[in-house]
């Protein structure tokens, strides 16, 4: 289970330790920053250059490897007795350019002041973790610097087993360094019969050279020896690029240098050629090893690296403004929008013309048919389920309907306003005079009263005798006409104020709905021209 309480080192930390690395230099540490995380614990975070609440800071008493781990670095520092009234939190540890590297959770501590009746010495302990612990060095200002007693003790401790006692020197008795070396211009330290030996035989070896001496014919990468050697650039990239044989690999060139390989049959992938052709291998030591390949004609170039025993990254082509990275921005066929008429070189419009697929062998992957397809007035769409690819589809909407019913309303009975239209005669007409058909003959029955007439009329007597045989009829008469003048006349109709009523009832109307729209369909837009890279 990981620890609750850690220190980690920032970002500003990680980079220094690495240009440290690289430069094969050092960083100081100086100082620890306390805080109180503003009443709470805070997670330690890579981006933080500060600690949340700083309430103390002072300069680090001591920064040792742990025996344990060699890449752990302990760092402690003394919280002094007239210091606190607070808790402690969060730790940082800050080096001598004031950058925070790095930053640590702390268990909940309470630091006591003198005043508030106690007090103690706290010394606070953060461990990080580095690649490389030597590179962390501890820069301490010993008149500031508080020390513990476990620091005392320890310290005399480690004198009394150490050889760190005073060096003999030039005037005074001590303890004495032996050294092999011949070349060494120290006084503090003594030459081991070993070195005195070398440097006999070497001053034996020269005054014998001295004797034949060394003739000025011979030269030094082409310098003769008459006169002082200016050694060149020249010198170093010309005459002594080292050529690459057919059989080497790239993977095992780690020595700086300057190499090239002068066939393009040499250059294959199997011995880890960025490309198939000749060129000039530039290696680079740093904390890793870098190679920079670059191709022979052209201005194409390479860069890989590699770290300790680590695979080698892959080859990274570099562009430039003769090698521009558009393939990988857009690929051989992709449609490139361009708000010119004037087109770049290298390119086409895209207007339906056909293409040389043997000279442009890229652009036929993507186009097989040997045709760029015609972009004027067209608009790219995603390929869907079953479609093919690059097929046309004509503009069209999507099947849809209208609804033009208006909704039915009963509209009740409408009663107009009451109108009083007044008194409206007829035209004049002249009936004429009319005159009635000839009709009106006709007889009486009479009574006889027990006359046997032989008329075989009803009796109109109450008579014993009053059968058909007693009546008379009178003779039949009275047939007239009559004569009607009507004459030319007028009638006059008083129409009066009345009102009408109109029943509506339930109904519905036909909306007919119009055309309307442009020709075609579309959408906003800003005409550009489509072009394709040749290749």
């Amino acid at each position: 289970m990981a620890s609750e309480f850690f220190t980690i080192l920032t970002a500003a930390g990680r980079e220094k330790i690495a240009a440290a690395l690289a430069e094969q230099k050092q960083i100081f540490l100086q100082t620890m920053v306390v805080g109180d995380g503003n009443g709470q614990y805070v997670e330690p975070s890579e981006t933080q250059t500060s600690v949340v609440n700083e309430v103390w800071r002072g300069q680090l008493n001591t920064l040792k490897l742990a025996p344990e781990n060699p890449a752990w670095v302990i760092a402690e520092a003394v919280l002094p007795e007239d210091v606190g009234g607070w808790y402690i939190r969060e730790v940082g540890l800050v080096d001598k350019d004031g950058d925070l590297i790095a930053i640590g959770k702390f268990p909940e501590t309470y630091k006591p002041k003198l005043p508030a009746g106690a007090s103690k010495q706290i010394v606070i302990r953060a461990v990080m973790e580095v690649t490389n612990a030597t590179v962390v060095t501890l820069m301490i200002d010993p008149t500031v610097v508080v020390a513990t007693r476990e620091y005392v003790d320890f310290s005399i401790d480690e004198h009394e087993k150490s050889r760190n006692h005073p060096d003999a020197t030039l005037t005074q008795k001590g303890f004495t360094q032996l050294n092999n070396s011949v070349d060494s211009t120290l006084e503090t330290q003594a030459a081991t019969p070993r070195a005195v030996k070398e440097a006999y035989d070497k001053a034996v070896a020269t005054e014998q050279l001295m004797d034949g001496k060394v003739s000025v014919t011979r030269k030094v990468n082409g310098h003769a020896l008459s006169t002082d050697i200016n050694v060149t650039s020249q010198d170093i990239f010309n005459d002594q690029a080292i050529p690459l044989a057919e059989a080497v690999d790239l993977d095992t060139f780690k020595t700086g240098g300057i190499y090239y390989q002068p066939l393009n049959v040499n250059a294959i992938a199997g011995k880890n050629y960025p490309e198939q052709a000749a060129g000039s291998l530039l290696v680079l030591k740093n904390a890793g090893t870098t190679q920079i390949y670059y191709v022979y004609n052209s201005s194409r170039s390479y860069t890989r690296s590699q770290y300790g025993t680590e695979p080698w990254t892959p080859w990274a082509q570099q562009y430039n403004s003769q090698n521009l990275n558009i393939a990988g921005l857009y690929p051989v066929g992709a449609p490139i929008p361009w708000p010119s008429d004037a087109i770049p070189a290298d390119y086409a419009l895209m207007y339906g013309q056909t293409f040389d697929r043997a000279r442009y062998p890229k652009l036929a992957i993507a186009y097989p048919s040997g045709v760029i397809p015609d972009m004027r007035g067209w608009m790219i769409k995603g390929n869907a389920t079953g479609r093919k690819i690059l097929s046309a589809e004509l503009d069209g909407i999507k099947t849809h309907s209208h609804t033009g019913t208006a909704v039915a309303t009963d509209l009740g009975t409408k009663t107009v306003n009451a109108t009083d239209l007044g008194t409206k005669n007829t035209s004049s007409f002249n009936h004429g005079t009319k005159v009635t058909n000839t009709t009106g003959a006709h007889n009486h029955q009479l009574p006889t009263d027990s006359v046997d007439t032989g008329k075989n009329m009803q009796s109109l007597w109450s008579s014993d005798k009053s059968d058909e045989d007693y009546r008379d009829v009178t003779s039949t008469n009275g047939n007239h006409a009559h004569t009607v003048a009507i004459g030319a006349h007028i009638h006059s109709l008083a129409v009066g104020a009345h009102n009408h009523t109109i029943v509506l009832g339930s109904h519905s109307h036909t909306i007919t709905v119009n055309a309307a729209g442009n020709a075609e369909n579309t959408v906003k837009n800003i005409s550009f021209n489509y072009i394709v890279r040749l290749a």
